[in-house]
C-alpha cells in the first residue's frame, strides 16, 4: 500500500524485524564487490524455482554467493541491486 500511494513500481517487503525478506512478487538479490547476496528464505524470502536457477547460476559460472540477512542499508550501499521473479523475468 506504501509503494502504491508513493506512486512506485515495486517494493520492498521486510519480515517482522525489520530486514529484508523480498520485493513484493519477486526476490531480491544484490551485488556487494564480487559477491553476489540474498535474504535466506528463514528471513521471508521466497523459495522459488527463479530464485534457485539463480544461484545455480551463479555457482556453476564461479560467483561468490552468500545467503544472509539484509538491512535496507545493505540495499543502498550495494554495487548493484535487481529483482527476480517467474513472473517478472529476470531484469
Amino acid at each position: 500500500m506504501e509503494a502504491n500511494i508513493a506512486g512506485a513500481d515495486e517494493a520492498v517487503m521486510l519480515h517482522q524485524s525489520g530486514f529484508v525478506a523480498e520485493g513484493t512478487a519477486d526476490n531480491i538479490f544484490i551485488v556487494t564487490g564480487d559477491t553476489l547476496e540474498t535474504p535466506p528464505v528463514t528471513d521471508g524470502a521466497l523459495n522459488g524455482i527463479t530464485r534457485g536457477l539463480i544461484l545455480e547460476i551463479s555457482r556453476t559460472q564461479s560467483i561468490p554467493v552468500r545467503e544472509r540477512t539484509l538491512t535496507t542499508y545493505d540495499l543502498y550501499i550495494a554495487d548493484e541491486c535487481f529483482p527476480t521473479g517467474t513472473g517478472a523475468a529476470l531484469i
